[in-house]
């Protein structure tokens, strides 16, 4: 009696003691894992590794709409940068009362601390609220603007992937386009003075390197300044040289590419190019094909240089209000001539 009662006894010691070990792993040791705060965008560039689009650190400053306070916060606004009271009380008076409201980005450092000082002197930093944040700036202005909005559309996961674990910050993907911003001034300077001649609902431009299938430059007139985004209409951020030029970049030319590469910012980065080589066309009129056209349109299509060709130069304007001046188009294609022969990439 007294060996069962022995082995009962070291039977419910072993079960207790097996429970106390698994309760020990159970959900009282999880642990949320460490994600990253921040993500900065990737940076978008130019063949050649110039800078087209990319992050920058910036004082941004934010209010909430308070109208009980509102005279108080435009008194110290006033005061501590320079704000016409005025302004700061109708953008508080303007928004849904309690939001938060941007009101001046990219504010010099020593103004950015005078503000936050003068907050909080006033025991006001629940409403006026200086932020130091990473914003988005685009070097080459209009040049390529709409190609590189599309970029930042189209490739957004790429340029700005999820918060990664264990890291405090993750970096997303730099991208590389086939534009070269020294032959794309040339043929934004182009465009430009035939829309300026002939006054077209639009005009378009493409320089393509029928050798590697390489969009070098690529342009739409009215040009568009990634920069000033929000005070541009929605039409003129539409890219009409290319049909789906990042998602599809094979239509119209085969193997024609305006995505060269994407960088990572991992050890070893590892390139990945977006389209294999292959056959390129010289078939100039598919080349017409791929820009967006209604009805009326006048257009320059030439290989250069004409012996032993590199280059495809498409300029076209759409609906122009002065048919009669082609002498501009003429013109503009020498002008793109000229410039690559002075560049040394004819």
């Amino acid at each position: 009696m007294t060996v069962i009662t022995t082995l009962a006894i070291v039977l419910i010691v072993a079960v207790l003691a097996s429970v106390m070990v698994i309760n020990a792993y159970g959900p009282g040791r999880y642990k949320d894992p460490v994600v990253a705060s921040h993500v900065v965008r990737g940076t978008i560039h130019d063949r050649n590794g110039r800078i087209l689009a990319m992050e920058v650190p910036a004082n941004n400053l934010y209010i909430k709409a308070d109208a009980e306070n509102a005279d108080m916060m435009s008194q110290i606004l006033a005061s501590a940068a320079g704000f016409t009271p005025d302004s700061v009380k109708s953008a508080i008076a303007s928004a849904q009362e309690g939001t938060i409201i941007l009101l001046k980005s990219d504010l010099d450092t020593a103004v950015a601390d005078s503000i936050r000082k003068a907050a909080s002197d006033a025991g006001m930093t629940d409403l006026i609220d200086m932020r130091k944040e990473n914003v988005r700036t685009y070097p080459a202005g209009f040049h390529a603007g709409q190609l590189i909005s599309e970029t930042e559309s189209v490739l957004s996961g790429v340029l700005s992937p999820n918060p990664g674990y264990d890291e405090n910050t993750t970096y997303g993907d730099d991208v590389y386009l086939t534009i070269d911003l020294d032959i794309q001034y040339l043929l934004d300077l182009a465009v430009q003075q035939v829309a300026e001649v002939q006054h077209p609902d639009y005009a378009v431009g493409i320089l393509l390197d029928i050798r590697s299938g390489d969009v070098l430059a690529l342009t739409t007139y009215p040009f568009y300044d990634p920069n000033e985004s929000s005070s541009t209409p929605g039409q003129q951020k539409v890219s009409r040289a290319l049909v789906s030029s990042i998602s599809s970049p094979t239509t119209g030319v085969v193997n024609t590419k305006v995505l060269s590469k994407v960088v990572s910012h991992t050890d070893g980065s590892e390139i990945s190019d977006y389209v294999k080589n292959g056959d390129y066309t010289v078939d100039i009129s598919q080349t017409a094909g791929l820009v967006r056209v209604q009805d009326g349109y006048t257009a320059s299509k030439v290989l250069l240089p004409e012996d032993n060709p590199r280059y495809i130069l498409f300029i076209g304007s759409v609906n122009p209000r002065f048919y009669q001046i082609s002498s501009v188009l003429t013109y503009a294609v020498n002008s793109v001539k000229e410039g690559l022969e002075a560049q040394r990439k004819l």
